[in-house]
């Protein structure tokens, strides 16, 4: 390999070392989105980028945005000499968010979603919950960052995902059921703690929580000061010519012990703290159940046919096959029919007649975004149409007469219940809530024009009765418990609900007649309630008299690799106990910051200081650059760099590596650069180069060829055959290089071989 040669594999291997473009709304969702008008508004510390649709999310974002930053800057010791930019969202309904360290660090985060009330628990708001963790992560890396920049990456240990999840959520979040404890449990019960084994489908909600744990434990056993020393220990490397922060050198300084160390001082804790726990409550086995053999390892819905006759079962198979489908099961035969697949979001609901199936799946709606809209199949998986377009819907549930569908939609960030009629198509929306109201699992009466959905509003969680004939609303339980998910009896006397109130879903059912609330079970583990079914039907008609109201149809984590679906007697009530368990064991659950972030914060627009159109080539932003100086030969040296550029939205991104010779810039100097624009409908991308590459044996040598050129590409996105796990698009290429081989006198006697000669 030439001297040549080998410097410029260097180039591109450092040119590619990031990535091409960086995470972006784009990125994720494969769409530009060229018809939204961004605007920005600007405060004492940040600058809140959004569509101008969203004129009033500045509003709220800013007070939430302050307060975390006052808040973490104390804490932290962390302060900021620009402003940091925050890109707010609402054109896919993605429950997620992301901080990057480029610049002073930026994050993309959407909002108006309605499915985030059903993964997450707690008071605070989705934009409140969100944004604090994202911009928890911003002052990580600002306080973890050195001189060096991301080269500080290379020289020293990065700072691991666990315990960069963890520190957000502890600074920024609740110890609760969604955000730790559940997948925590399960894990140590288990005793596989390892969230990289491969084996759980829910390894990265156990990732989250090993880390909110760790870091919780650490500050009751170190003390918060101590964790604010360690995200700024540095150590010198370089010969002490420069320092980065090493997480486990940093650990042995600040805290007086190795990582390891306390990693197992951790783990033999929980350990104690959640089999103390078991000893106290209920295991599956000392239930009376009846198992249902399901399709799958992990189970998301179970709903019985109005004649209980077959179980429509949405679930996903493994990790390896993380894929969601509705089957059909026939328990009498044990036959299994596939129905629909993709992103299906629970309940699914059959209709009175048994012969079709609703349900919410995410897919793409105008603009390619990606929302939820309501689906429709028949039981024997044929005939799959869609019912809404761009919606953003969820819940579906059919009335007792067959002729109507209710689900929910969401709005501007507000979810009410629709009805549709489903002999002419047409909608009518039922409920008027307005502001910050999330809508989940919406389920009719059996007989009545009556439905029982859960509902987030204000930062309450509440089960809700609400009367389609009077327009009535009833709140059936305490916000504090965080109850959700409701299911009717059969003669809708009853209605049966998860509750998060232990740290594990577990069953509760309400008497409608007596107003009161009864537990059903308090396994160690917990259990989800899908259905309620007839006696006759849940365990024949012999076993009637011994579950005379029927069977709840639940599932729970058997391990954290395996859920389990069983039957219980609709009737039992659970003993009630208060676990104990010592201090020294459960005081990490709660232990809080010195300071907190405020959990509800309203909006506040004095604090914007101006606003207007967002530019994006103003906002390129730096993401590395690096030069060293090179020699191979007295013939030949100079200076070799590589740098990136990319803009937070993704409009624009450049990547850049080459080299200037001294001794002939002329000949011996490199280029190879990308552009990659996303302003419009296509992707368009722009290459330049000027370089030796495609080394290749020829003859008894390699042959390097002087490859000079660009190339233009596009790909245009379609959404003609909207369908999971397909993507359409339509690519196309016009490139032109000038290849010119280098030392060609030295592939002279090649025997049948010509020799390399140059060409366009």
């Amino acid at each position: 390999m030439t001297p040549r040669y080998a410097l410029c594999v260097l180039l591109l291997c450092g040119a590619i070392s990031l990535p091409v473009q960086a995470q972006s709304f784009s990125t994720v969702t494969g769409r530009n989105h060229p018809e939204i008008d961004w605007r920005v508004a600007t405060t004492e510390h940040f600058e809140v980028v959004h569509p101008a649709r969203l004129g009033d999310i500045a509003a709220e974002a800013a007070p939430i945005a302050e307060a975390t930053y006052d808040t973490l800057s104390a804490t932290l010791d962390v302060a900021f000499d620009e402003r940091i930019r925050v890109y707010l969202s609402d054109q896919d309904a993605i429950v997620n968010g992301f901080a990057v360290p480029f610049g002073t660090g930026y994050t993309d985060i959407w909002v108006n979603t309605n499915d985030w009330a059903a993964s997450f628990s707690g008071t605070a708001s989705w934009l409140r919950l969100v944004l604090a963790h994202e911009l928890t992560h911003i002052f990580h890396y600002e306080a973890a960052r050195s001189g060096l920049g991301v080269w500080a990456l290379a020289l020293g240990g990065s700072f691991p995902r666990v315990w960069t999840e963890g520190l957000a959520q502890y600074q920024a979040e609740t110890w609760n059921a969604q955000r730790g404890e559940r997948w925590l449990r399960a894990a140590v019960l288990d005793d596989a703690l390892a969230y990289d084994d491969g084996r759980s489908l829910w390894n990265g909600r156990l990732l989250y929580a090993s880390g909110h744990s760790q870091v919780r434990y650490f500050a009751q056993q170190h003390g918060d000061s101590t964790l604010t020393d360690l995200l700024h220990h540095k150590t010198d490397v370089l010969f002490g010519l420069a320092e980065v922060h090493d997480f486990e050198a940093a650990f042995r300084a600040t805290a007086g012990q190795s990582y390891k160390t306390f990693y197992e001082q951790w783990r033999r804790d929980v350990n104690v703290y959640y089999n103390t726990l078991a000893s106290q409550l209920e295991t599956l086995d000392s239930l009376q159940t009846d198992t249902l053999a399901v399709p799958g390892r992990y189970v998301d819905g179970l709903a019985y046919s109005p004649d209980t006759s077959r179980i429509a079962a949405l679930t996903q198979h493994s990790p390896a096959r993380p894929v969601r489908r509705l089957h059909v099961i026939d328990p009498s035969t044990g036959a299994v029919t596939r129905g629909a697949e993709g992103a299906i979001e629970p309940p699914v609901a059959w209709h009175p007649s048994g012969e079709r199936i609703a349900f919410s799946r995410r897919t793409r709606a105008a603009h390619g975004s990606l929302v939820d809209d309501v689906f429709v199949v028949d039981a024997d998986g044929t005939d799959e149409r869609r019912l809404t377009h761009g919606r953003r819907t969820s819940a579906p549930t059919f009335g007792p007469d067959g002729d109507r569908l209710a689900f929910v939609a969401t709005e501007g960030g507000t979810a009410n219940v629709h009805l549709r009629a489903l002999k002419t198509g047409g909608t009518t929306r039922v409920t008027d809530y307005e502001g910050d109201v999330q809508i989940t699992a919406l389920r009719w009466h059996p007989t009545q024009d009556t439905l029982a959905f859960a509902r987030v509003s204000e930062a309450e969680r509440e089960l809700v009765l609400y009367d389609l004939d009077t327009g009535a609303s009833t709140a059936l339980t305490d916000p504090a418990t965080d109850d959700r998910r409701p299911v009717w009896s059969p003669d809708g006397s009853q209605l049966a609900y998860t509750s998060l109130r232990d740290g594990v879903p577990n069953a509760f059912v309400y008497d409608l007649s007596t107003h009161t609330h009864r537990r059903a079970t308090h396994l160690v583990r917990g259990a989800t309630v899908h259905d309620w079914v007839p006696a006759d039907s849940a365990f024949g008609a012999e076993s009637s008299r011994a579950a005379p109201e029927g069977a709840l149809v639940t599932s729970t984590a058997l391990s954290k690799a395996r859920d389990g679906a069983f039957r219980l007697p609709a009737h039992r009530t659970a003993r009630s106990v208060a676990p104990a368990v010592p201090g020294q064991y459960d005081d990490w659950t709660t232990t809080r910051p010195p300071r907190t972030i405020p959990q509800q914060l309203a909006p506040d627009p004095s604090l914007i200081e101006s606003q207007g159109d967002y530019d994006a080539l103003s906002n390129l932003t730096h993401r590395a650059s690096g030069a060293l100086p090179y020699y191979t030969s007295t013939d030949n040296f100079g200076i070799a760099g590589v740098t990136s550029w990319t803009e937070p939205l993704g409009t624009h991104t450049l990547n850049a590596a080459g080299s200037v010779s001294f001794t002939d810039p002329d000949e011996k100097s490199e280029v190879v650069a990308t552009y990659l624009n996303r302003q419009l409908r296509p992707t368009i991308g722009l290459s330049l180069f000027s370089a030796s590459s495609s080394g290749r044996i020829y003859g008894n040598d390699l042959l390097v060829e002087d490859r000079t050129g660009g190339a233009l590409t596009v790909r245009w996105p379609l959404d003609w055959r909207v369908a999971p796990y397909v993507s359409t698009s339509f690519s196309t290429r016009l490139r032109y290089a000038d290849l010119d081989p280098l030392d060609p006198d030295d592939f002279t006697a090649l025997g049948p071989l010509s020799p390399p000669q140059a060409g366009q």
